[in-house]
């Protein structure tokens, strides 16, 4: 399987992160919507360029005073690392990522097309407040979580 450095595998992202509206900064792309702001951002690491990691976000506006573009200022979030290891996976979408991508998916090179998907299942989960206030409810937060502040909001 091809590795490649960040630079290169965030190219491979442009078109189908257009697709979805989001905008570019750098390594990071957020879509604003009315009550929240989705964030992914490819995160390098100190390890080396061909070694980093994929953060997913998601903020809610109405806690913040300016404009959410970074995946620190998101109360939800979830990173994954460049190989999917299924144990740093929390558990609310641990089966959801095992039912789409098979009993591979544990040890898998992630690819740019592999990231959309895993795009389109946090937007599916965490899209609206309705959807995070559902996943609040259960108790099935991503590890990411900023629980008190959602506790703030939800109860």
């Amino acid at each position: 399987m091809n590795i490649f450095d960040a630079e290169t595998f965030g190219a491979e992202l442009i078109h189908a992160m257009k697709e979805r509206r989001f905008k570019k900064r750098n390594l990071t792309w957020y879509r604003k919507e009315e009550d929240i702001t989705i964030v992914l951002y490819i995160q390098k690491s100190q390890w080396g360029k061909d070694v980093w990691y994929y953060d997913y976000g998601v903020g809610i506006n109405c806690l913040h005073e300016s404009e959410i573009k970074t995946r620190e200022k998101c109360e939800i979030g979830e990173r994954f690392d460049q190989v999917l290891e299924l144990n740093n996976v929390s558990p609310c979408l641990k089966e959801i990522i095992t039912n789409r991508f098979g009993d591979e998916s544990d040890n898998m090179l992630l690819k740019p097309e592999d990231i959309i998907v895993i795009l389109d299942i946090w937007i599916k989960m965490f899209g609206s407040l309705e959807s995070i206030k559902e996943v609040y409810t259960k108790e099935q937060l991503p590890y990411w979580s900023k629980k008190a502040s959602l506790s703030k909001l939800f109860n």
